[in-house]
């Protein structure tokens, strides 16, 4: 069976998804038949479809009609808290079953392939924000997430609403076009952070470019200290509203969503946001997942118009993964690594020992927590340190997603609480999978171990790895014995880390080669680049 098809047009109303089918088979009537239903999600129940059979695009208005479908598909069940649900046929021949997503494209896809990401049909309902958009193919997904807090306010209702956005969009595009004075918007992670080198950068680039902005939530602990800046903006006020719609550029260390609510509700302000062209300063360096599913690969959601990198290694990586221009790749070293210090981490250091796996997106299908990769190389990793130093000191770091699942465990007693940066500060032994944490670590002066007991099936889900094996800045394991063997050539029974047995001469050279940068001046170099390409100095 040839399935062709496309949604004309999709809408949340009460329990269901309408949508409005056209589908046909392309194929000789003699083939055998096939059931075909479309579902959301894998949950919910389908509804089958009559989809007519014919060799070639039908064209009558007969022909035309019977290929119109009006579905009305029930919605997944609003119990499992934040998801994402394709909508899918489900095609049931002689042959077995196969299933394949509906498309839903846009008229002007190619054209701003960003805008996919836009929902439709957004809408608060039974404590649940709901939208609908599109993937990077055009297919059809629906998204469900819990409401956050400030969405329950009536102040934020009324910023967001459908009419107040329509008049910011409007005429903040039209100042945009008059092109009187050029707008910047600076921000970090949540636009809630001030620690990535982001503010700094700020500071100084607003002395040439008087119109730029820094965005932070009232409620970070950075915002004193930020918000005393006379050009800081308080997240959520009407002068940030006007800022974001009004940007010319957004400059931060995360995609621009983070200056909203991730999956935000508010169709105006992300196709704002998809359309603004924005300087990537990067959280981390990128030279250890794979990256042909990255969000800010060429057409998708976090596409840059420039990109910050640490060395020319890692530049040719994003050219080549990514599919971005060599001209929109700056390498100056990231901003967060011009605030450390190289080399702080020393024998002297305390004998801490951080362990921080990757949370791993397929286990969010999981429905026993135990049951995942992520507890369980958690869980390993500990039981080795254990085995080979019963006294060691364990700092465990875990996701946010599965944090308070986490403090249920046994493991709760060596949960750390605070942020990453903090637990980096003096972690002589960091112990990792797959985190490009590992980079910021060795930066300090840390050792890095690699535990990848899963390794081929992560690379068969995400694709290989980027370090060929002599690249790694740290030796490997890739069992539990495998790793207490390597523990115990530097590790003592009491938790003496030997820094000079984990962290070698090789693990250096290679370091040097994927981060350019420690002479302190990243700042300097990312502030001349910005003004470079920005300002045209």
């Amino acid at each position: 069976m040839t399935l062709r098809h496309r949604a004309l047009w999709a809408r949340l109303i009460g329990d269901r998804l309408w949508v409005l089918l056209y589908a046909y088979d392309h194929r000789q009537r003699s083939e055998s038949p096939a059931t075909v239903s479309v579902a959301v999600g894998d949950s919910a129940p389908g509804q089958t479809i009559d989809v007519l059979a014919a060799s070639r695009q039908p064209k009558s208005p007969l022909a035309l009609l019977r290929c119109i479908h009006l579905l009305r598909l029930p919605l997944p069940d609003g119990n499992d808290g934040e998801a994402n649900h394709r909508v899918r046929f489900t095609v049931q021949t002689g042959e077995g079953r196969k299933r394949r997503g509906v498309r839903y494209p846009r008229r002007d896809s190619e054209r701003q392939p960003r805008l996919n990401y836009a929902p439709v049909s957004p809408r608060f309902r039974g404590g649940s924000a709901e939208h609908l958009r599109r993937t990077a193919k055009d297919l059809l997904v629906f998204v469900r997430r819990p409401m956050v807090p400030i969405e329950r306010t009536v102040r934020f209702r009324l910023r967001e609403s459908w009419l107040v956005s329509a008049v910011l969009s409007l005429a903040t595009g039209a100042a945009r076009r008059a092109g009187r004075r050029s707008v910047t918007v600076f921000y970090e992670k949540f636009a809630a952070h001030a620690d990535e080198g982001a503010f700094e950068l700020f500071t100084e680039f607003q002395q040439r470019a008087p119109h730029s902005f820094f965005v932070i939530d009232a409620s970070s602990p950075d915002a004193a200290r930020v918000l005393r800046h006379p050009h800081a903006i308080r997240k959520f006020s009407w002068r940030y509203y006007w800022a974001i719609y009004r940007a010319d550029t957004y400059v931060g260390t995360e995609i621009p969503t983070h200056l909203n609510l991730l999956r935000s509700n508010n169709g105006w302000l992300r196709r704002r946001v998809y359309t603004t062209p924005y300087v990537f300063l990067q959280h981390g360096i990128i030279y250890l997942k794979n990256l042909s599913h990255s969000p800010f690969g060429h057409g998708r959601e976090g596409e840059s118009a420039f990109i910050v990198a640490s060395s020319a290694k890692e530049k040719d990586v994003i050219v080549r993964d990514l599919g971005l221009a060599p001209d929109q790749v700056l390498v100056t070293g990231l901003g967060q690594f011009g605030l450390l210090q190289p080399g702080t981490i020393g024998p002297a250091t305390a004998n801490v020992i951080t362990v921080m796996p990757t949370w791993r997106a397929e286990d969010e299908t999981v429905n026993d927590f135990s049951g995942t990769t992520y507890v369980l190389v958690m869980r390993e990793t500990v039981d080795a340190i254990r085995t080979v130093a019963p006294s060691a000191q364990i700092r465990l770091v875990p996701h946010p997603k599965v944090a308070e699942q986490l403090a249920t465990t046994e493991l709760a007693p060596d949960l750390w609480a605070g942020s990453v940066a903090d637990a980096l500060t003096d972690t002589k032994l960091l112990i990792t999978d797959y985190s490009s944490v590992a980079y910021n670590a060795f930066y300090r002066g840390s050792a890095v171990l690699f535990y990848q007991p899963d390794l081929a099936a992560y690379e068969q889900r995400t694709g290989p790895l980027i370090p060929s094996p002599d690249e790694y800045v740290g030796f490997r394991s890739f069992d539990s014995v495998g790793l207490r063997d390597r523990l115990s050539t530097g590790l003592s029974a009491d938790g003496d880390i030997d820094l000079a047995v984990f962290r070698t001469a090789e693990h250096e050279r290679q370091y040097a080669l994927i981060n350019e940068f420690d002479d302190g001046r990243n700042l300097e170099r990312i502030q001349t680049e910005l003004r470079r390409v920005l300002l045209g100095e």
